[in-house]
């Protein structure tokens, strides 16, 4: 089992947050970096999922049935219009 040190490091050696010292960085094609900063807005639960986007029923449902959100929203009162952030 390899295991690797410094991931984070050349990541953002990558992305330019941290400046290497010697040596050289080569890339072939192109990157894309997604981070990892959990955040949330004041609304409901389903407004967090939705982003601004429309609700569609059926869709939504797909979404949370692959997220395997059922049983956690099932534990609040309002299930997923239970309000998060600030107020919740």
């Amino acid at each position: 089992n390899l295991k690797l040190k410094g991931k984070s490091s050349i990541l953002n050696a990558l992305i330019g947050e941290m400046y290497k010292q010697t040596g050289k960085i080569n890339i072939h094609g192109s990157i894309a970096y997604a981070p990892q900063l959990p955040w949330i807005q004041n609304a409901s639960i389903r407004e967090n999922i939705l982003f601004g986007l429309p609700y569609n029923k059926k869709f939504y449902n797909k979404v949370i049935e692959a997220c395997c959100l059922k049983t956690d929203f099932e534990q609040f009162l309002s299930g997923d219009l239970t309000e998060i952030g600030e107020k919740g």
